[in-house]
């Protein structure tokens, strides 16, 4: 049986990075709906940000199949959507597709 993947945001609405964060949390919320997103924020679960141990914020957790582990890249949707899903997101699919593409027409002589 194959688990729910859990994304779970540690976070304080008192850290600017966090602010500036969370529209790229909400939009990624919509377009993943096959996800379970879990948010803690610090003044109001301080004891789940000591059972985590959260040192920083914004701090993102991805658990897929039992195995946790932390998010340490650029906080974009499309980081964020490779690292969930375990492969590209549509856009860097349509990146290489496009870059293979001009190779091949270049290759062949074509303009």
């Amino acid at each position: 049986m194959v688990e729910k993947t859990e994304v779970t945001l540690y976070h304080s609405s008192t850290c600017p990075y966090c602010v500036e964060f969370m529209p790229t949390w909400n939009t990624l919320k919509k377009i993943m709906p096959s996800v379970s997103f879990i948010e803690y924020e610090h003044s109001k679960n301080p004891e789940e940000m000591e059972k985590a141990n959260i040192e920083m914020y914004p701090t993102i957790k991805i658990k897929k199949n039992g195995v946790e582990k932390m998010f340490n890249n650029e906080r974009t949707i499309e980081n964020l959507q490779r690292e969930i899903s375990g492969g590209s997101s549509s856009y860097e699919s349509y990146k290489k597709y496009k870059t293979k593409y001009l190779l091949m027409k270049k290759k062949l002589g074509i303009k």
